[in-house]
């Protein structure tokens, strides 16, 4: 099943006010050497909750949100804040890499699907114009970002999350 934004209909206002709070006082404890917190979780409602948030920003940029959600996927365990954060950064990436884009409109899409026996996979792709070098991206602090500054954590070739 494929769903255009907007996700007005996944996600009220009030809703995304509220989980946008849940996000920075969860992340403040973690940075604060807060624990951990390994609970079981809906990708797919992670998901939507995380789009949901980037709508009025994509909406901005003229970017078109497109989710491909496998209805049945099995249950994932971890911390909500912290796979929330990850697709946050992974979809503003995303954005970001659409900002020079002028002669078509961009578009961010989310797919998850089952992996093997229990795995989950989800894939973030947008159709920016790419990289040069792609093999860097698994250097930390590699970034493509005029300003120098990469995030704070670099991609693994592991994909696994349990």
């Amino acid at each position: 099943m494929c769903f255009d934004m907007p996700l007005g209909r996944f996600l009220g206002e009030e809703k995304g006010a509220t989980l946008s709070d849940q996000i920075k006082q969860r992340m403040r404890k973690l940075y604060k050497g807060g624990t951990f917190e390994n609970v079981s979780l809906d990708i797919n409602e992670v998901i939507k909750e995380v789009l949901g948030l980037l709508r009025s920003e994509a909406a901005k940029r003229r970017v078109l949100l497109e989710m491909d959600l496998e209805p049945e996927l099995p249950a994932a365990s971890g911390d909500r804040v912290q796979i929330q954060q990850v697709m946050m950064n992974l979809c503003i990436n995303g954005l970001d890499a659409m900002n020079s884009l002028s002669d078509r409109t961009g578009k961010l899409s989310v797919r998850t699907r089952v992996h093997g026996d229990a795995l989950i996979r989800v894939e973030v792709q947008d159709n920016g114009v790419g990289l040069r070098d792609p093999d860097r991206i698994f250097e930390a602090f590699f970034t493509t970002k005029e300003n120098g500054m990469a995030g704070a954590f670099h991609l693994s070739s592991n994909h696994r999350t349990t």
